[in-house]
């Protein structure tokens, strides 16, 4: 497991949060989700259907967009592929 300095995370998210509005009401996907992605870590999202995998994995990848103040970050320097 690699050691967790700022030299070795690739991607962050801190109070993630992310609703839906549906016909019966609002739907809470993601709430105050915060989470350190780092270099060699191999990171399993699971969960039952409707847990917001799908949600973080879209918003980590920026082709979804945030509700609330939360803030999110790759860095693409630091990806798995790089040097």
């Amino acid at each position: 497991m690699p050691t967790n300095t700022s030299n070795s995370m690739i991607a962050s998210c801190v109070n993630v949060s992310k609703e839906y509005q549906r016909a019966a009401g609002v739907v809470t996907a993601l709430k105050d989700v915060t989470y350190k992605f780092h270099r060699g870590q191999l990171t399993v999202v699971g969960g039952p259907s409707g847990s917001g995998k799908s949600t973080l994995l879209g918003m980590l990848c920026g082709a979804l967009t945030r509700s609330g103040w939360p803030s999110s970050k790759i860095d693409p320097t630091r990806t798995a592929n790089s040097a």
